[in-house]
């Protein structure tokens, strides 16, 4: 199995043009957590947003038929808002593209340039499939490549979960000797490095751990080792 990363970018600046609807009301599509394709055709995808919810609200209103529904859930700062829709010919071709390939898309998608729908995409498969599909969408879309490399399970299915810039502070963590013991790096250390302030290295870090533990420790043992200690 083979891992492949990627950035695709539209020529008209979206994929669909709810995208461009989004940006002037000041809602700003950080991830695609989910995408569902129901059997009529439409599509239900659930988003991680920075927006107030009255210019959510505003950006949908005059959607028409396009939009079925919707709902938001979340306070401030990131909020998830799932749509149903009817999605645009340009997001469904590129589905039917990737359903025609052996792959396996990884979630959640990440917008790395807002202005323009940029979206890096990770897709697991065989070597052939990978190349196959990646060729394919560079005839109907410009297509960066940032990684191919072989797949370990252990190790992307976490990392994988993490934003670019948590990545990019973790891996230079590690590389530093901040998680050696005894311990060889410090914030300071890592910020030189990155070009921010301790602060900000320490508050990723705080992120990165806390959301890595969570996906990797049960729930039900978390609960039952505190019970004993109790």
């Amino acid at each position: 199995m083979r891992f492949a990363s990627y950035v695709i970018t539209p020529n008209r600046g979206y994929f669909d043009p709810g995208e461009e609807v989004f940006r002037d009301h000041g809602v700003i599509l950080r991830t695609i957590e989910d995408v569902s394709i129901l059997t009529d055709g439409s599509f239900v995808a659930l988003y991680s947003v920075s927006a107030d919810v009255d210019d959510i609200h505003a950006s949908l209103s005059g959607a028409g038929d396009k939009v079925i529904g919707y709902d938001t859930a979340g306070g401030e700062g990131t909020r998830r808002l799932q749509v149903h829709y009817h999605p645009s010919d340009a997001v469904r071709s590129l589905f039917d593209l990737h359903r025609s390939h052996a792959t396996h898309l990884e979630y959640p998608l990440e917008f790395v340039r807002t202005d323009t729908s940029s979206l890096r995409i990770s897709l697991l498969g065989p070597e052939s499939e990978l190349q196959d599909q990646i060729t394919a969408t560079r005839e109907a879309i410009d297509v960066t490549i940032e990684k191919v490399s072989s797949y370990e399970p252990a190790a992307s299915r976490e990392f994988g979960t993490l934003t670019e810039r948590q990545r990019e502070v973790l891996q230079t963590a590690v590389e530093k000797g901040y998680y050696d013991v005894p311990r060889q790096a410090t914030y300071e250390d890592i910020a030189a490095d990155l070009d921010c302030s301790a602060g900000a290295v320490g508050q990723h870090l705080r992120r990165i751990e806390s959301e890595l533990l969570t996906g990797v420790v049960p729930e039900t043992g978390v609960r039952a080792d505190a019970d004993g200690a109790n």
